[in-house]
């Protein structure tokens, strides 16, 4: 994962978290622990958007058998196709996040300045 990933509540939640462990927050540990609570974060996101797909496919589902006997079969082509859009989407497009971005300029700067420290 690299920092295009790590929103600014992961910050927080790192700096926060270090400062109650009594750590040291120097940049290792805070860009160590940022990356952990932003791979939670996409997780858990994930896994909710995948809970309320599953759930909005079983009402749709659940639906149909009311509603298909009621209306003709175009009508029944139509609702098919849109239960197979909605099984189709990604979590990530449900979520509308993009989990691969390039970093920015001020990221790469940040990385490097990092790096050097360390190295």
């Amino acid at each position: 994962m690299d920092d295009s990933n790590v929103w600014s509540m992961d910050r927080l939640a790192a700096a926060n978290l270090l400062a109650d462990l009594r750590l040291e927050p120097n940049d290792a540990n805070l860009e160590r622990v940022e990356q952990h609570f932003a791979q939670h974060r996409l997780t858990a996101m994930e896994w909710a958007a995948k809970r309320v797909q599953a759930n909005i496919i079983a009402r749709v589902e659940a639906a149909s058998t009311e509603y298909f006997p009621r209306h003709g079969e175009e009508w029944a082509a139509g609702f098919c196709c849109a239960e197979q859009q909605i099984a189709t989407v990604s979590s990530a497009e449900m979520l509308q996040i993009e989990t691969g971005k390039a970093a920015s300029k001020g990221q790469i700067l940040r990385r490097m300045v990092r790096q050097a420290r360390e190295g």
